[in-house]
C-alpha cells in the first residue's frame, strides 16, 4: 500500500494551513456533529476507501512523537505503578494467612470431604486496575491498534516494499507496547476504552504528571486524522470544492437553517445537503455538493451560493 508523505510542519503565513484563516476542511469539520468518527469522515472529504484512511492514520499514531515519548518513559512508569489493596477470600491448606471466614470455611470443608486443615482466610494484595493504570493500558493499546489497521489495509504482517520504512517503525513500537502490556501488573488492568470522564480525574488527579505520556498519547489517538491532514493530502480541486461546502454551510446558517454534518457510506449528509467525492471508491452517486436537487459548483461565489439556497428554498 502506497502511503502518502504527508508534511504537520507549521504553515508559513498565507497558506492554506496557516492559522490565519480556517482551511476549508478546518470549516467542515467545525460542522460535523459530535461525537463522529475521524476515519469516516477523512474517508468522505479524501475519497479515499475506510481501510486506506484507517491505515493512514495508524501510521500517523504508531510513529509518532507522542508515541515515542510513551515508550521511552515507560520502564520508568512500570516502577512506579499505582497499586489499591484489596481483600479477597483464599483457601489455605494447613495454614492461616488471615483472618478466618469461619462459615465459608465451614461450608467449603463440607464440600471437600471434610478436610479438617483446610482454612477460608481474608487476605490482602495489591491491586493494579487503577484508574490512572487503565489509562496507560488504553495508551499501549491504541498503538497495538494502530499497527493492526496497516496490517489489515496491506493484507500483510509484513511491511511490503512501500512505505517499508514507516511500516517497519510501526510494527516496531507495536512489539514494545506489547511487550509492556504483557508485564505482570499491566495484566490485570482492565482493557476497556476509558470513558472521558475517566480521562478528565486521571488529568486531574495527583499523578496527571507522570501519566501525562499516556494522556498525550490517547489525545493524539482521537486527533490522527485532523483537517490539517486532510487539507495536506488535498489538490486545489478538492479544496476549492470543500471551500464551496463550507461556504454553503455558512450561507445556511445566516438564512437561519443551522445543519450538522453526517459521514455515511462514504458522503457527508445533513440535512438537504450532501457531498460525494468523486473518487471515493464505492462511486457515489450523483458525485459532488448538492443542496436538494440543486447543485453547487466548486469555486461558487457567495452571490451563487445565496442565489442556490433561495431556489432551494432555504
Amino acid at each position: 500500500m502506497d502511503v502518502p508523505v504527508v508534511d504537520l510542519r507549521p504553515a508559513s503565513p498565507g497558506s492554506p494551513l496557516s492559522g490565519s484563516t480556517p482551511a476549508p476542511a478546518e470549516r467542515i469539520w467545525a460542522r460535523l456533529a459530535r461525537p463522529f468518527d475521524p476515519a469516516r469522515s477523512a474517508e468522505a472529504l479524501l475519497g479515499r476507501s475506510h481501510g486506506s484512511v484507517e491505515a493512514l492514520a495508524g501510521y500517523l499514531h504508531a510513529t509518532s512523537p507522542e508515541v515515542a515519548a510513551l515508550l521511552f518513559r515507560m520502564p520508568v512508569l512500570l516502577r512506579s505503578l499505582g497499586a489499591a489493596t484489596t481483600n479477597r477470600a483464599e483457601r489455605c491448606h494447613g495454614e492461616i494467612r488471615g483472618p478466618v471466614q469461619w462459615s465459608e470455611t465451614m461450608s467449603t470443608r463440607g464440600a471437600t470431604a471434610g478436610a479438617s486443615d483446610l482454612y477460608v482466610c481474608t487476605t490482602t494484595a495489591r491491586a493494579y486496575d487503577t484508574p490512572e493504570n487503565r489509562i496507560l493500558v488504553a495508551a499501549l493499546r491504541s498503538i497495538v491498534d494502530a499497527e493492526r489497521a496497516i496490517e489489515r489495509a496491506s493484507g500483510t504482517a509484513r511491511p511490503g516494499p512501500s512505505g517499508s520504512d514507516l511500516a517497519r517503525h510501526a510494527r516496531r513500537n507495536s512489539s514494545l507496547a506489547v511487550r509492556y502490556l504483557d508485564h505482570r501488573a499491566l495484566s490485570e488492568v482492565q482493557r476497556r476504552k476509558p470513558t472521558p470522564k475517566a480521562v478528565a480525574r486521571v488529568r486531574a488527579g495527583k499523578r496527571a504528571r507522570t501519566f501525562s505520556p499516556a494522556l498525550a498519547v490517547l489525545e493524539r489517538d482521537a486527533e490522527s486524522i485532523g483537517p490539517v491532514v486532510i487539507d495536506s493530502l488535498t489538490d486545489a480541486h478538492n479544496r476549492a470544492e470543500h471551500a464551496a461546502l463550507a461556504d454553503l454551510l455558512d450561507g445556511l446558517e445566516r438564512r437561519g437553517h443551522p445543519l450538522a454534518l453526517h459521514a455515511h457510506r462514504g458522503m457527508l449528509t445533513g440535512g438537504p445537503v450532501t457531498y460525494a467525492h468523486r473518487n471515493h471508491p464505492s462511486r457515489p452517486s450523483p458525485p459532488g455538493i448538492r443542496i436538494g436537487d440543486l447543485v453547487v459548483e466548486s469555486g461558487a461565489t457567495p452571490a451563487d451560493i445565496d442565489l442556490v439556497c433561495a431556489r432551494a428554498g432555504y
